[in-house]
């Protein structure tokens, strides 16, 4: 039995693979095996794959003669494994070469479920520096051992500030207890954010979790695949969503088969709503105003109209927050009016009289704008007429004065003309 099993899942990563599989070579431990799963590639990656493992025994190859996503791609894999650990690996990021060495320390001393590492972040594609800084604050937090339901409770709950990761691939798992986790997960294929899932259940198997974030193991390639920022397509979003929806509904399968877990259900309700405030997240953010528009039913149809609501509202809230303090009408497209809008046709008609009483924080926030904007245009307007008065008190007073002058100095008489001379004498001189 190899003392590690490396599972790198592989799909169109042709870029990136030589790397990812070249820093499980150089390990200084030479105890492990590698499970490469290829999702179906369609760019070469596979090739790519044949000719770095070729003559190695350690590793080897379960081609996929379709593509079944990151999910059932680690499943297959962990399920051929033969290691006392696991450890994930996606196919554009990479190891370090002290991982297998650092593990076999640690197995020594203890024997655990779950040991999480930290991770080295650096940006690739749209990502910046700053991003990835960001990323690894949040990645080498962990402190601590966590055993039974404070390891559910750690990740998936908002008792633990700062909350710990969700991520599959910066762990590593005792190799009977991944091989269990995962035949325990669904067969059928995850999308968007799959992770979220698997962790889940993998934390609420494991009796204890380690944190030895100070090792670095995972070396995170930040917007490589699907941790960019860019923007989305109303056909991607609307598919997004959907795969969030149908992982939440396996997440309710597997919940079901606990009885009575009130923890494990509150986990599941906050997972709930962390799903709605990603993808509210994604469509602000990475959808134009149009395709805001467009994908926003297949929120309803999906989601339901109360929680489609719950999501719209936040930002709704967010704007008029902004709003409120500033001194300018905002255009009539502005976002607020916008999605305003859409709370009132698409959600508002879906809810029944109960439901519709719980928004009266938000018609008191719309009014509030609609006052402030009525306050704008008012003071505008006191202003303009401000400057009207003015200016006409300013020509009312300039006509006295020029009236009094025609009395005083009459037009043609010796002294108004002399008055132009030296006027325009000093005109000359300047």
């Amino acid at each position: 039995m190899p003392l590690v099993s490396f599972v790198v899942i592989a799909y169109n990563v042709r870029s990136y693979i030589s790397e990812c599989l070249q820093s499980l070579k150089e390990q200084t431990l030479d105890d492990f095996e590698v499970i490469v799963i290829d999702d179906a590639s369609t760019d070469g990656t596979r090739e790519c794959i044949d000719e770095i493992i070729k003559n190695d025994h350690r590793f080897r190859l379960i081609p996929k003669s379709m593509n079944e996503g990151a999910h059932l791609a680690r499943r297959t894999g962990v399920l051929a494994t033969t290691g006392e650990y696991v450890f994930f690996i996606d196919g554009d990021d990479y190891v370090s070469e002290l991982l297998c060495e650092q593990l076999s320390l640690m197995i020594n001393k203890t024997q655990t479920d779950i040991i999480r590492f930290g991770v080295d972040a650096f940006p690739e594609g749209e990502s910046d520096s700053g991003t990835a800084k960001s990323v690894e604050l949040v990645f080498n937090s962990a402190k601590g051992i966590r055993r039974d339901g404070a390891i559910l409770e750690s990740v998936f709950s908002d008792i633990l500030v700062p909350r710990e990761t969700w991520s599959i691939t910066v762990c590593a798992y005792r190799g009977d207890f991944a091989r269990h986790a995962f035949s325990e997960m669904t067969s059928s294929r995850l999308g968007y954010m799959e992770d979220t899932y698997e962790f889940f259940v993998a934390a609420n198997e494991a009796r204890e979790l380690r944190n030895y974030v100070d090792f670095h193991a995972l070396k995170y390639r930040i917007g490589a695949g699907r941790s960019g920022q860019k923007r989305y397509t109303a056909e991607e979003y609307i598919k997004r969503q959907q795969e969030v929806h149908d992982m939440y509904l396996h997440l309710c399968d597997y919940c079901a088969t606990f009885s009575n877990d009130i923890s494990l259900d509150n986990a599941k309700e906050w997972m709930y709503k962390q799903y709605l405030s990603m993808l509210c997240t994604d469509w602000v953010t990475r959808l134009s105003a149009d395709s805001q528009r467009l994908v926003f039913s297949s929120i309803v149809n999906s989601w339901g109209a109360p929680s489609a609501g719950e999501m719209l509202l936040s930002p709704i809230q967010a704007r008029a927050k902004w709003l409120l303090p500033q001194d300018t009408i905002p255009a009539h497209d502005d976002d607020f009016y916008r999605w305003s809008n859409l709370l009132e046709t698409e959600v508002f008609p879906k809810l029944s009289s109960d439901q519709l009483s719980a928004y009266g924080a938000y018609y008191q926030l719309k009014n509030d704008v609609e006052q402030h904007m009525t306050d704008i245009v008012r003071q505008s307007e006191e202003q303009a007429q401000k400057q009207r008065t003015e200016a006409l008190q300013q020509e009312q007073e300039r006509g006295f004065v020029l009236r009094a002058v025609d009395k005083v100095i009459p037009e043609g008489s010796l002294c108004r003309d002399m008055i132009r001379v030296v006027r325009a004498h000093k005109r000359r001189a300047k």
